[in-house]
């Protein structure tokens, strides 16, 4: 028997909550589900959120882009420094397409931070090195927020009201 999805987040252990989150994520065909599956963190500590979503949220799987939605739509709050997030970029496999990342980690850190951040990290890499993906959160980042959000907001937009881009 399947765990009922209400209280998903409460009664799984942390690592098997990520695997079930991940396949949960991958299966959201509408707005509805989103908002379902992100009522499943209710109640839950922010250290809970960010742990569970930032990884699907850096990588590149079926659950990326909605992970990363989660992230903006849930704005939990980091339990690492930008310093650290901006490793873990760097070590993941985040396309370098992704705006919602640096829209999240503006939010959570301000624009100017994470612009510096990111730069003094690549800085920070051997001279030769190739290029990092934090390069792609700085690129991002310099735009202002509407536009980093737009495709989430666009998503909502069609799914929930049926406005079509062209609206």
């Amino acid at each position: 028997m399947q765990p009922q999805r209400s209280g998903l987040i409460h009664t799984l252990g942390i690592m098997e909550t990520i695997r079930n989150l991940e396949a949960e994520l991958g299966k959201i065909a509408s707005y509805d589900d989103f908002c379902h599956t992100c009522s499943l963190f209710a109640g839950s500590s922010h250290q809970v959120v960010f742990q569970a979503l930032w990884p699907p949220a850096i990588g590149r799987s079926d659950a990326t882009e909605m992970a990363g939605y989660m992230l903006a739509e849930l704005q939990p709050d980091s339990d690492h420094g930008i310093e650290s997030l901006m490793a873990q970029i760097h070590s993941s496999a985040l396309d370098a397409s992704n705006r919602i990342v640096p829209f999240y980690l503006a939010s959570q850190f301000g624009r100017r931070t994470v612009l510096r951040a990111a730069s003094d990290f690549i800085r920070s890499l051997p001279q030769g090195s190739p290029r990092s993906r934090v390069d792609a959160v700085q690129y991002w980042a310099a735009f202002p927020a509407s536009e980093l959000c737009k495709q989430f907001h666009d998503w909502e937009a069609r799914d929930t009201y049926g406005i079509s881009d062209d609206a």
